[in-house]
């Protein structure tokens, strides 16, 4: 009888509200997990698509898991594949790579399209995602929280569990503007004419999700 798959969230995983998770970008060993938690949706808040990121050198296991009908065929997948086998959408929003510390990197704009699509529940359950789960992410959930109605020192309190909280990320949060957002996860005639930061990776959510 083979194993079952070992459970291994990603760095810095949490649950920020019913249905939305965030955390760092997962890697290979981080999919079984991540299938568990019955995803529709996964946002990629980096420079690059998330597959960029993910090693395709096979791992140590993936001879001895191949037959392991609960294994995700090898770890070596590309994300896009493992996606599209499992009914989730793969979306990206570009965020620059800040060359220094002071540097967010995320604008304004791509804030508020994380946020319509973390405030849309046909996207739920929903996995958000920068490089380390820190700085990027946090700014973003901060956002969402400015949204729900929370106070700034909260937002920020919590932002700070997970980053550094710097002048920088307070003064980001207070020029959010919370009326922008739509929170039906449709982009504004201004995101959609201003920048063109979203790409959808992989859409396909007809295929059923299964333990």
């Amino acid at each position: 009888m083979s194993n079952p798959p070992l459970l291994l969230p990603p760095l810095r995983f949490s649950t920020t509200d019913t249905g939305i998770y965030r955390g760092s970008y997962p890697h290979p060993s981080n999919l079984p997990f991540l299938r568990r938690q019955k995803l529709k949706t996964i946002i990629s808040l980096t420079p690059k698509p998330l597959e960029t990121y993910l090693s395709t050198e096979p791992s140590d296991q993936d001879q001895a898991q191949k037959d392991d009908p609960h294994h995700i065929a090898g770890k070596n997948a590309q994300i896009t594949t493992w996606c599209r086998d499992h009914g989730i959408t793969l979306i990206h929003l570009h965020v620059e790579a800040g060359k220094k510390k002071k540097e967010l990197g995320l604008s304004t704009t791509t804030a508020r399209s994380a946020v319509n699509l973390l405030l849309d529940p046909t996207n739920h359950p929903i996995y958000i995602h920068c490089l380390n789960g820190c700085e990027v992410t946090g700014l973003a959930i901060a956002c969402l929280r400015k949204v729900q109605g929370w106070s700034l020192p909260s937002a920020m309190h919590e932002y700070g569990r997970y980053a550094l909280a710097a002048g920088a990320h307070t003064s980001f949060l207070e020029g959010f503007d919370v009326g922008a957002v739509r929170g039906d996860g449709a982009r504004s005639e201004e995101d959609r004419d201003g920048v063109k930061d979203v790409e959808v990776v992989i859409t396909k959510k007809e295929v059923d999700i299964k333990d």
